[in-house]
């Protein structure tokens, strides 16, 4: 079976990373947290938007409330703007500000 070609830098997603808080009086957990954010950017964008964002949180970046995304670089803006309308996360009603946003994911832990 013949391997498959590399895919080239040039045809490559570019990556950014966005660092969210989550603002409310008890700890979230992970899986509430990324609900929360993908039901509303769902709600907002719909799937094939959602999917053209490429939306990952990243779980082994998560810490109580604190977090981080990894977005497409064109559809920055549509990530930050699904988190503004992040109302309720599990049974906790809480509000989500975006921190930083990075290319690099060093940086966006840095500010955490």
């Amino acid at each position: 079976m013949a391997k498959l070609k590399p895919l080239l830098p040039t045809l490559k997603e570019r990556k950014r990373y966005v660092a969210f808080k989550v603002l409310t009086d008890s700890k979230i957990v992970f899986e509430d947290c990324k609900n929360a954010i993908w039901n509303t950017a769902i709600q907002l964008f719909g799937e094939v938007g959602v999917a053209q964002m490429g939306l990952y949180v990243l779980p082994e970046k998560y810490d109580g409330n604190k977090g981080i995304l990894r977005v497409a670089h064109t559809h920055q803006n549509h990530a930050r703007m699904a988190l503004c309308f992040v109302e309720k996360a599990g049974n906790h009603s809480c509000t989500v500000r975006s921190i930083v946003s990075s290319g690099i994911l060093k940086k966006a832990l840095q500010v955490l």
